[in-house]
């Protein structure tokens, strides 16, 4: 398989930070924690895969655990 056959079969997004991903699960718990005052789920898990197009993955901070 290529990057494309996975990008397709995960239904990959380009994420904003570099690399492609997707949401595979969001807990149904939420808690009041955002700058903006929404709710925002307790935890939520991603597929992420840097690929050599988009092989960036610019630093970040997380708020949460991950």
């Amino acid at each position: 398989m290529n990057k494309f056959d996975w990008m397709e079969r995960l239904s990959l997004l380009e994420h904003l930070e570099g690399g492609y991903f997707a949401e595979i699960y969001r807990s149904p718990t939420s808690m009041d924690t955002n700058r903006e005052g929404k709710e925002r789920a307790v935890l939520t898990s991603i597929y992420y895969m840097l690929t050599d197009d988009r092989p960036i993955d610019r630093f970040h901070k997380n708020q949460s655990d991950i």
